[in-house]
């Protein structure tokens, strides 16, 4: 788990192993298991992100993590990523798509395209932050 610290009140963590990783198979599934005890029984845990890559439909490991943080009845985000890469028809019709797939989960607290390259969705994503965690 690699964490940061943000600006003395958040803790942001990364978990490894959700995206690509040239790793094998016993490390992979070791990553799996820290990965879901750490997600589903963290107390301090707020809010989990889930970055999706908007140029493909949300992968077997997207909908897994969704399923996994719904039964774990813990909040999360779905940051639609490399909305720069794309048409705004294509971001467009792909957060349509997210948010009708998570349309009757309980726990999704917003469907939010993003860009690091040109800030698409920062200001918001921050809000978020800022209000679920009262800071």
């Amino acid at each position: 788990l690699n964490f940061f610290d943000v600006a003395g009140k958040w803790r942001l963590v990364d978990l490894p192993g959700f995206g690509y990783a040239a790793i094998d198979k016993d490390a992979r599934q070791a990553w799996a298991k820290m990965n879901t005890e750490y997600l589903t029984t963290r107390q301090n845990l707020v809010l989990s992100c889930i970055l999706i890559d908007s140029r493909h439909d949300p992968s077997p490991i997207d909908m897994g993590l969704i399923e996994l943080l719904e039964n774990a009845g813990k909040q999360y985000l779905i940051l639609l990523t490399k909305c720069d890469k794309i048409s705004n028809k294509a971001v467009e019709d792909r957060h349509k798509q997210i948010l009708d797939l998570v349309k009757m989960c309980k726990h999704c607290e917003d469907v939010l395209p993003y860009s690091s390259v040109t800030n698409l969705g920062r200001h918001q994503l921050v809000g978020i932050i800022k209000r679920i965690t009262k800071s």
